[in-house]
């Protein structure tokens, strides 16, 4: 029974993780307020799928909100060419 608890919530997180990198990579700034209002755990793929599209702005909004910025973040802007962001 646990362990389909523990399958059930690592399956929730990485989707978690893989709606919260596509909005941001998107723009969809108002999905990601939602996923904060619902207080879920603010994954660090917001902030890479963001500085992965050279989304500046939302990058600045999602510092400001607390979401977590790191080394991948980074990385994903290097990456994709996006040197502007790496400022």
């Amino acid at each position: 029974w646990l362990d389909t608890i523990s399958k059930v919530l690592l399956v929730k997180q990485a989707l978690l993780e893989e709606v919260c990198s596509e909005a941001a990579a998107r723009g969809h700034q108002a999905i990601l307020e939602h996923i904060a209002m619902l207080q879920y755990k603010k994954p660090i793929s917001a902030s890479c799928g963001a500085a992965s599209r050279g989304r500046l702005a939302l990058l600045k909004w999602l510092h400001s909100q607390s979401w977590p910025l790191g080394e991948k973040t980074f990385a994903a802007a290097a990456k994709a060419g996006h040197l502007d962001i790496l400022e």
